[in-house]
């Protein structure tokens, strides 16, 4: 019965959905961004190396297809950046930026990609990279590497985004790295007042946790011994609106076709909403 003091709870706000580009690899951007709109998904994340192919024609290709675009991947020339900060990186993290923001991007990802680096190392990074986001609506979205020893765990990182107080920085959340680090759903405590720019999701194939890597591991979603659906009905709890991205690399992704790769993500996004879903009817 609901309570007549409060009213019924109003109806929760569809999931926000994308895929990243590195999903169906090979495409060039116009059949990426077609097969994303033919999917269904609100938005995209695209590689550095793509948008950098055809700026032009992926400003046009957004513009028809009516998708957003959540996110851009750095090029490789920028994943040193956490541990090594030189006049080529701030050269090329500006290019790369600029072009982002003029794509309307909401987010430029700041992965660590390299095994070196610490708190310090980061933070410095960080501050040389705000300073590149100046007179533009991009953020930055800072993403731990569940096999990198920099700053894996969310009690590491979450006090170095903290210090920051500034809402151009927020986290790029992956669930592959989340569970790779030892993580489960209830270590999201850590990032309550962190902001979650976008819950990118991918499982793991049968290896030992300890011996994934997210460049060659990765299954879709709900392939998997990892709870992915959980870790998003509790990311959506925290705040509805948070962008849910298909983001599988690996053998999975470089041996499965692309119509089969959009229509597996199509299909298990739709199973995740229906989790969530479920979990609020047994709480209502």
């Amino acid at each position: 019965m609901t309570d007549p003091g409060t009213g019924p709870r109003p109806p929760r706000p569809r999931l926000t959905t994308g895929i990243n580009s590195q999903t169906v690899p090979g495409l060039d951007a116009e059949a990426f961004l077609r097969g994303a709109r033919a999917s269904g998904v609100d938005g995209v994340e695209l590689t550095g190396e793509l948008v950098a192919a055809a700026p032009a024609p992926v400003a046009s290709l957004l513009d028809e297809t009516g998708l957003r675009l959540f996110g851009v991947t750095p090029t490789p020339a920028l994943h040193q950046w956490h541990w090594r900060w030189t006049t080529r990186t701030e050269e090329r993290l500006r290019a790369e930026v600029q072009i982002a923001a003029e794509l309307g991007a909401d987010y430029f990802v700041m992965p660590f990609m390299d095994p070196r680096g610490d708190a310090r190392s980061v933070a410095h990074g960080l501050t040389r990279a705000l300073s590149l986001t100046a007179g533009t609506d991009i953020r930055l979205a800072v993403e731990p590497i569940g096999h990198h020893p920099v700053l894996p765990r969310a009690e590491e990182l979450a006090p170095t985004l903290r210090a920051f107080d500034d809402d151009r920085i927020g986290l790029l959340l992956d669930s592959f790295h989340w569970f790779r680090a030892g993580h489960d759903p209830d270590d999201l405590r850590h990032y309550e007042d962190v902001p979650i720019l976008a819950l990118q999701i991918s499982n793991a194939n049968e290896r030992p946790t300890p011996e994934l890597l997210g460049y060659r591991d990765r299954t879709f979603p709900l392939d998997g011994r990892f709870d992915v659906a959980d870790l998003c009905a509790r990311v959506v709890e925290l705040d509805p609106g948070t962008p849910i991205v298909v983001e599988v690399i690996g053998d999975v992704a470089a041996t499965t076709a692309p119509r089969l790769a959009f229509r597996t993500a199509r299909t298990q996004l739709a199973g995740i909403e229906a989790h969530i879903d479920g979990l609020e009817l047994q709480r209502a």
